[in-house]
């Protein structure tokens, strides 16, 4: 299911962290609003997955994290797949005004290459 929301400062939060600033297309950290420090920031384990269809697609990621700097990964033992939040800065919003518009056939492309 594809959920769009408001959320928290993502720039300010980056920046409180001492992370990237997305510029793009970003994957939230699980705990990226609630994290004391960049140090407790955790990928869902679906992240790896997600990062390679989007290169495989030529989608183009503006991590949080450092090339050098890995975070780690939390995996749940459940029948359902979790995917990683995916964050898309206003300014890409901006640059590509039609991209909103086919965002859920998208969210479903990538979903059903992952199953």
């Amino acid at each position: 299911m594809l959920k769009v929301s408001y959320y928290i400062d993502v720039r300010k939060r980056a920046q409180e962290l001492g992370c990237n600033i997305p510029t793009s297309i970003a994957l939230l950290p699980r705990n990226f609003e609630i994290s004391a420090s960049k140090e407790e920031l955790i990928h869902e384990s679906t992240t790896p997955t997600v990062r390679v269809l989007w290169r495989q697609n030529g989608i183009t990621e503006t991590p949080f994290e450092q090339p050098e700097e890995k975070f780690p990964f939390v995996s749940e033992h459940a029948f359902e797949w979790i995917g990683p939040t995916i964050f898309i800065s206003a300014m890409l919003f901006k640059s590509k005004p039609t991209l909103g518009d086919n965002r859920a056939e998208c969210y479903l492309k990538l979903s059903n290459r992952m199953v």
